[in-house]
């Protein structure tokens, strides 16, 4: 629950951040289009494309960078305290991470991984 909180406090601040303070230039659709991918098959283990400049991160840098971006933005919009969790999502892994980790520590038993989700949840 506190990851979702946290996302969905990233992206309140960041709507907020962006549509006050940038004209944004149009990126290219390829670059977009990658990004898209590397996000869904590699997760926070995947690169980021700068869409802007053209330079390449990994997904933990780029998070943290959107994360410092917003941040200030969060406290007018009173949702720090959920958005502090960003740090330790990129520490710790997402939830996927998380899957994997209790999936390959427990005898490789989707059950077992199911119910030690659910008890976090």
């Amino acid at each position: 629950m506190r990851d979702i909180l946290a996302i969905t406090a990233l992206i309140q601040a960041l709507v907020l951040t962006v549509s006050e303070q940038y004209e944004n230039p149009e990126p290219h659709i390829q670059i977009l289009r990658s990004n898209k991918w590397q996000a869904a098959r590699y997760g926070l283990d995947g690169f980021f494309v700068d869409p802007i400049f053209g330079r390449k991160h990994s997904m933990k840098e780029a998070v943290f960078d959107l994360y410092s971006f917003v941040k200030p933005v969060s406290e007018i919009l009173k949702s720090n305290q959920y958005l502090k969790e960003i740090p330790e999502i990129l520490r710790r892994g997402s939830g996927s991470h998380l899957q994997k980790r209790f999936y390959y520590n427990d005898d490789r038993s989707f059950t077992k991984m199911i119910k030690r989700m659910r008890e976090l949840f």
